[in-house]
């Protein structure tokens, strides 16, 4: 068994969207999708700087999890913070550790570009990401409010 861990490649942008949906199903918002293979592709490898990136973990070169992430600047900070957006293993391939090296991945991301800090939300009853998250390092943080329009 081969497990690799890198950005995304254009080829690998369907099965990337496929673990999307399945992400969007088990947190109850598919019906909010509305990009498809297209607009990601173009959103990923189309636009300067990319709209988002992707890293992409391989088993023997089928993709089986996926690190969706952002740069945000504080100009006040003068460095840039990572926004995780989506972190997602399938079923087939969990206990391969291939979370954690999604998240080693993106640490060093954050190293590679001075980055203050890697930022996330995850669902209150998403227990089982809480545990994982913690066990990377992370600590819940309680000094802000989410809201939204």
């Amino acid at each position: 068994m081969t497990v690799d861990v890198h950005e995304i490649k254009e080829e690998e942008v369907p099965a990337a969207l496929a673990l999307t949906r399945k992400l969007a199903e088990f947190e109850g918002w598919a019906d909010t999708i509305t990009s498809d293979v297209d607009q990601m592709t173009h959103d990923l490898f189309q636009t300067t700087p990319p709209k988002f990136h992707y890293l992409v973990a391989t088993i023997d070169g089928q993709v089986k999890g996926i690190l969706c992430y952002y740069f945000l600047h504080y100009p006040v900070q003068g460095q840039p913070d990572i926004c995780l957006d989506q972190l997602y293993i399938d079923q087939s391939a969990r206990g391969h550790q291939l979370g954690t090296k999604l998240m080693d991945a993106v640490k060093q991301v954050g190293r590679d570009h001075g980055c203050g800090v890697i930022k996330w939300h995850v669902k209150p009853w998403n227990e089982k990401a809480q545990a994982f998250y913690h066990k990377q390092g992370a600590a819940e943080n309680t000094a802000w409010l989410d809201y939204q329009i």
